[in-house]
């Protein structure tokens, strides 16, 4: 564009050069001796009003000169003031986004990268949906680069200020109206254009503040890719649909009732207690589930079989088992010890009747009733001993679990004396 507006000014001027068809120096050298001599010859005051006249053309051509460099000069002041202002708007762009990420406990280098892969917004979005996720789980790095800050990364994503170098080499300054001066020159005299260069270099910045930042060396993880990945997704099994499929196998492996009903199955049995951990471990399996999408990105489908494969099996002569192991006071905590299905075959029939701690018709009077035997029973087999060890084990775990079964039934667990 400056460049431009020089061409424009300095070819107008050219046109107007009286001389301008006597461009080879010899020509003109030549033309001013044989002008010089007939002069000095026939009229000496000829030869003085040629001088005077080779003055005026001189002046002329200082002037024209000048106005070129100012020209120019000005031109590129222009440009270099808007070279800064785009390097501003790009940082004020930049900037809002790095913050936010930061803000989001993303690590400055680790933003910048994801900004340039165009993946921040994405990740923002992943962060909304999971307020505890991760952010900087989507990239690794192979060395440390904890030395850079969040304004570091700012500035080096904004970039240098674009500089004018040797944009007006390719210009020549106007051609001298002095056939002297014209005689005189080789016509490589470049003065003109180093002066303007030297005007540019004194009002172009030599250096941003800012350090370069090398992003080759952080990749996308593993996780990232998925996580990446499934953004891109439509989820085609609903979190309900998750949970239906659960309440389906618990109510077999727990030996209870459900129903199909609105498109969803349902508990649907007398059994309250065994219902009451039936809910408790729908909603802890499909919790479960949700967190292996969210947070490590799983497709649906892969979550609630890693899930199903983990907490239950099909055993020969006994149907759908769940794993007590991973649910009982030392996983899940939520079936009691020695707990048993309500139906030993597992049926999704149900029952109001059966064996275990979990069946059976309860009410809270029989729950605390027979909590004072089983605490007397324990006492005594423990020596009488309220100190023992394992008498203290036996009194947390089976106590813990009759007070769930008692709130279950509504009642206040503060009813259920743990104490030893």
């Amino acid at each position: 564009m400056a460049e431009k507006e020089i061409k424009t000014e300095v070819e107008t001027e050219e046109t107007s050069n009286t001389f301008g068809g006597f461009n080879n120096k010899y020509v003109k050298g030549a033309f001013a001796a044989i002008l010089s001599a007939y002069a000095a010859k026939k009229d000496p005051y000829l030869l003085k009003g040629f001088a005077d006249k080779v003055d005026e053309l001189e002046k002329a051509d200082r002037e024209r000169r000048n106005k070129f460099i100012e020209s120019a000069t000005s031109a590129a002041t222009t440009e270099i003031a808007r070279n800064k202002l785009r390097r501003l708007q790009r940082r004020e762009k930049i900037a809002p986004d790095i913050k936010k990420a930061v803000e989001n406990g993303m690590s400055p280098v680790i933003a910048g990268k994801a900004y340039k892969a165009g993946h921040l917004p994405t990740l923002m979005k992943l962060k909304l949906k999971d307020a505890s996720f991760n952010l900087n789980s989507v990239y690794e790095a192979t060395k440390d680069m904890s030395k850079f800050s969040e304004t570091d990364v700012i500035e080096a994503l904004a970039g240098p200020t674009l500089k004018l170098q040797n944009t007006f080499n390719n210009l020549k300054a106007p051609r001298r109206l002095s056939p002297i001066s014209n005689l005189l020159s080789d016509g490589t005299d470049t003065s003109a254009q180093d002066e303007i260069q030297r005007n540019i270099d004194a009002q172009t910045p030599s250096s941003d503040d800012y350090k370069t930042i090398d992003y080759s060396n952080i990749n996308v993880s593993e996780l990232g890719e998925k996580a990446l990945a499934s953004m891109q997704k439509t989820r085609n099994i609903t979190p309900t649909a998750i949970k239906s499929n659960f309440t389906k196998t618990l109510s077999n492996a727990l030996g209870i009732k459900s129903k199909f009903l609105n498109g969803m199955y349902v508990f649907d049995s007398d059994d309250k207690i065994n219902e009451g951990y039936g809910l408790q471990l729908a909603d802890a399996l499909s919790n479960e589930v949700e967190n292996l999408i969210t947070k490590q990105f799983l497709s649906p489908a892969d979550a609630q079989t890693q899930v199903f494969n983990k907490y239950f099996k099909n055993v020969k002569n006994k149907g759908m088992v769940i794993n007590k192991d991973l649910v009982g006071p030392d996983g899940l905590n939520i079936l009691p010890a020695g707990w048993k299905p309500a139906i030993p075959l597992g049926s999704n029939t149900g029952s109001n009747t059966g064996s275990g701690t979990g069946s059976g018709t309860k009410t809270l009077s029989s729950i605390k009733s027979d909590w004072l035997k089983k605490r007397a029973a324990l006492l005594k087999q423990h020596g009488n001993n309220r100190g023992n060890k394992n008498y203290k084990k036996q009194i947390d775990i089976q106590g813990k679990a009759i007070q769930k079964q008692y709130k279950v039934l509504g009642g206040n667990i503060a009813d259920i004396d743990v104490s030893y």
